[in-house]
């Protein structure tokens, strides 16, 4: 018989994140039906991630914070200090004084990634009293 044709016809469609069920179902000419189903996810927005810092006259104290509805997992590191897991927030004081810099790389499950870094100017340092 004739096949019969859906009103969606192929193309490029744009969807918003989300989760999404595909299916496709068919019939053959002598009545046997079958359907095959496909799930998947959409998700483009990227994770936060952000990172500031406090000081005293003799230490930084870097805080950081990232989220995002699927996230993954976010690692930590800076000027001197080794990289480290930072998915949870949370803030660290550094007595070193070569802990000029601080970043923070947030991925999600979908692979979308945020970085957030904080470099402090000598003025800065300067008025840390460092």
């Amino acid at each position: 018989g004739a096949a019969k044709q859906n009103p969606h016809r192929a193309g490029t469609y744009t969807l918003a994140d989300g989760d999404y069920l595909f299916s496709v179902s068919t019939t053959d000419a002598a009545g046997n039906f079958g359907i095959a189903n496909y799930s998947f996810g959409i998700d483009a927005t990227l994770p936060s991630a952000s990172v500031s810092y406090q000081c005293t006259p003799s230490s930084i104290t870097w805080i950081w914070s990232g989220s995002d509805a699927n996230l993954s997992n976010c690692t930590c590191s800076g000027t001197g200090i080794p990289q480290f897991d930072c998915t949870t927030p949370g803030q660290a004081l550094y007595n070193n004084l070569t802990d000029k810099s601080f970043s923070m790389t947030c991925t999600d499950t979908y692979g979308n990634v945020k970085t957030a870094s904080k470099t402090l100017t000598t003025a800065q340092i300067n008025a840390c009293g460092l």
